[in-house]
């Protein structure tokens, strides 16, 4: 394995032969639920009466637990659905690059469409764990996130359902866990950094709000910043399930399927 490039120079390498594909599955699964919860909220606010004010603080304070951790929990899912349904488009994709195939953008935006009650599934099994563990703190949020990455190209690569898939992608990520943790890292940090810095850039402008309309150009530019290395990250991912699948302490796992293999090459 000396000399080999590292997971990011082979990441990017496979981002860049196939640029607009990789942005295209990345971007449009969060463009379509944004423009859905905008359309939603202008409905909402449109139907309400001229008289009455929408005050979100009270509204917020006059609710129970209950529908407070339900909200939430919309919300998570608004951001982990179209998560779910970027990375089996990225790592579609990328799977096909390492068979040297080169599928169409039309198949794999289908794959993924019929890949959304799947996604939901995924979000109700293991994105609620993965949202109460970031809960109490971002460190277990990412090591229950980290322990299922490799779930969804494991699914693609052997057509499977999505509980054997869960199967599948939970025992083979134990030998790459420190490179899938370390790169979901990496990419909380630049989430952070972004954070951090865009305030930063927009509070140097003394140009007033007069609307919320006047927000949605830096909302569009944030999650553009945000979401552009989601595609390097799956991709990353994609390569680390198939360098689980070569680790030959995997692909046997006793005498009986060693007999088994050889019987098949007999």
């Amino acid at each position: 394995m000396e000399g080999r490039p590292s997971i990011f120079k082979r990441a990017w390498a496979m981002l860049c032969a196939r640029p607009g594909a990789y942005a295209t599955v990345t971007l449009l699964p969060f463009v379509v639920v944004i423009g859905l919860s905008i359309l939603i909220g202008r409905l909402i606010v449109h139907n309400m009466p001229a008289h009455e004010s929408w005050d979100s603080v009270s509204l917020w304070r006059s609710m129970s637990w209950g529908e407070r951790l339900l909200i939430m929990l919309a919300f998570s899912a608004s951001a982990l659905v179209p998560s779910y349904l970027a990375a089996r488009g990225a790592s579609r994709i990328a799977l096909a690059q390492q068979r040297e195939d080169d599928p169409s953008l039309g198949n794999v935006l289908a794959d993924m469409l019929l890949f959304l009650p799947v996604a939901i599934f995924y979000f109700l099994v293991l994105g609620i764990p993965a949202f109460l563990a970031s809960a109490f703190f971002v460190v277990p949020g990412l090591l229950v996130t980290a322990a299922f990455a490799l779930i969804i190209p494991a699914g693609i690569d052997g057509k499977l359902g999505p509980l054997a898939a869960i199967r599948r992608g939970v025992s083979l990520v134990g030998r790459v866990y420190v490179s899938v943790l370390a790169i979901y890292v990496c990419y909380v940090i630049f989430v952070i950094g972004v954070r951090i810095v865009l305030p930063i850039v927009i509070g140097s402008d003394d140009t007033p709000i007069s609307s919320p309309a006047d927000l949605l150009p830096l909302f569009v530019v944030f999650m553009t910043i945000l979401l552009s290395p989601m595609a390097l990250v799956n991709i990353a991912i994609t390569l680390l399930y198939c360098d689980a699948t070569l680790d030959p302490r995997l692909t046997s796992h006793g005498p009986e399927d060693d007999q088994a293999q050889s019987a098949k090459a007999e």
